[in-house]
């Protein structure tokens, strides 16, 4: 699996090291202001940074991606660059699982108050919802890539037109964006029609090439949802079939 790790170095730079089929980039030195521009799966920094500005900013990338001191990991600056694959996927994993308990358990603690929320949006503003449900689901499942396929309608663009049912998908590094699909959206609806249910299901998961797909038809609108994940545990699973229990009422 492809990903970045990233340190900070000093209070005004971070290093990214990019590992792609096994192997590193090098790793480039970026400015810190520029950190909201760069695909992030994983931040450490130094404990001896701590400040309140620093603090506060990599609070704000908590939301997007795990930061953790480099501490816990016998990591530095000096030795960041060495980082091979094996140990870089390794920090990786254990950042990745501890930051994706603490959103599950986040959603779980807060699950009414959000269902709620969402409620209100699905008929009143459908591109909001599924852009936040996108948000959602791809920080409660870790995903370093999340791509939801969903129908809608295209208006008439002419009086007497009659509107047009298309697939969109949506996806983001760091926001979501949506798209009217083309034919491939369109053949992925096809191809998993017979599975949609208003349960949560997963249609497919491998563990070895980290790729997941699952399937619902929430309030009996057909929903793609393909990921890339580290893992899927048992209890994401059980939060997310209830957490879509929950939004088809």
């Amino acid at each position: 699996m492809d990903f970045t790790l990233a340190l900070v170095k000093n209070e005004n730079q971070f290093e990214l090291k990019t590992f792609i089929d096994g192997n590193s980039d090098g790793g480039q030195v970026i400015n810190l202001d520029d950190i909201k521009t760069h695909k992030i799966d994983t931040l450490l920094y130094p404990k001896e940074l701590e400040s309140e500005e620093l603090m506060a900013t990599l609070g704000e990338e908590y939301k997007f991606f795990p930061v953790r001191p480099c501490e816990d990991f016998a990591v530095n600056s000096d030795n960041f660059k060495d980082l091979d694959h094996e140990l870089a996927a390794d920090i990786l994993q254990k950042c990745i699982d501890s930051w994706t308990i603490q959103n599950n358990l986040e959603l779980l603690e807060n699950l009414f108050p959000t269902l709620e929320h969402l409620h209100q949006l699905w008929p009143n503003d459908r591109t909001s919802f599924m852009e936040e449900l996108w948000f959602l689901l791809k920080k409660n499942l870790g995903s370093f890539d999340l791509k939801i396929i969903y129908n809608s309608m295209r208006r008439g663009a002419k009086e007497h037109e009659k509107n047009k049912l298309v697939q969109c998908r949506i996806e983001g590094k760091r926001f979501p964006e949506t798209f009217e699909g083309s034919d491939f959206e369109k053949q992925v609806m096809s191809h998993y029609q017979s599975q949609f249910t208003e349960s949560f299901e997963i249609s497919e998961y491998s563990a070895d090439r980290n790729e997941l797909v699952a399937t619902i038809a929430l309030k009996g609108s057909p929903m793609i949802l393909m990921a890339k994940v580290s893992e899927l545990s048992r209890f994401q699973i059980a939060l997310f079939t209830s957490f879509f229990t929950g939004l088809q009422k």
